[in-house]
C-alpha cells in the first residue's frame, strides 16, 4: 500500500530538495548543534564531568565544521559561478548561462566543502579543542581532556 503524504509535508520535502549545498550545510549544522550536544550531555552511562566535557567538545566540533563548511561552500559557489561568467568554463549549447553557472557553482560548493574538511577541520579542531579544554577542565584530572571518567559498562551485552 503506497504512503500518501499530506500536501504540506509533500510541498516541504519538494522545497527542501531545491536547497543548494550552502543552505543544506547550514540546516545540518543548526540542527546538529543542540541535538548532538544534548545527546552527549544527557548520556546516562558516564559521570557528569565526562558528559559536560563531551558536550563541550561536540559543540566546538560542530561549530567549527559548520562555519568552515559554510565559508568553503560560499567561496566555492562564487568561484564556480565566476568561472562560467568569465568564459573559463563554456556553457553547453541550449542551456541558459545563468542556470549553468549556478549548477557549476553548486558543484564547486560540494568540492570546497569536502576540501575544507581536510584543509581546515582536521588540522585545527584538535588544536582548538585542546586550548578550550585546558580552560574549562578541572585541575588535577588524570587524562588529556581534563576529566576523570568512570569505566564504561556494556549495557548491550
Amino acid at each position: 500500500m503506497p504512503l500518501t503524504l499530506p500536501g504540506g509535508i509533500a510541498k516541504t520535502i519538494s522545497n527542501m530538495s531545491n536547497l543548494n549545498p550552502l543552505n543544506q550545510r547550514l540546516i545540518i549544522g543548526v540542527t546538529a548543534l543542540p541535538l548532538m550536544t544534548g545527546i552527549d550531555y544527557l548520556n546516562p552511562y558516564v559521570d557528569k564531568e565526562t558528559r559536560k566535557t563531551s558536550a563541550i567538545r561536540t559543540a566546538i566540533k560542530t561549530i567549527i565544521c559548520t562555519c568552515s563548511g559554510l565559508l568553503a561552500r560560499f567561496l566555492g559557489g562564487k568561484i564556480g559561478t565566476k568561472l562560467v561568467e568569465s568564459g573559463s568554463i563554456s556553457v553547453p549549447n541550449g542551456l541558459p548561462a545563468k542556470v549553468f553557472g549556478k549548477r557549476v557553482g553548486d558543484v564547486f560548493m560540494v568540492m570546497a566543502g569536502i576540501a575544507s574538511v581536510f584543509v581546515i577541520d582536521i588540522p585545527f579542531i584538535n588544536r582548538i579543542l585542546n586550548s578550550v579544554m585546558k580552560k574549562v577542565s578541572k585541575p588535577g584530572a588524570n587524562n588529556s581532556h581534563g576529566n576523570v571518567s568512570k569505566p564504561r559498562m556494556n549495557h548491550f551485552a
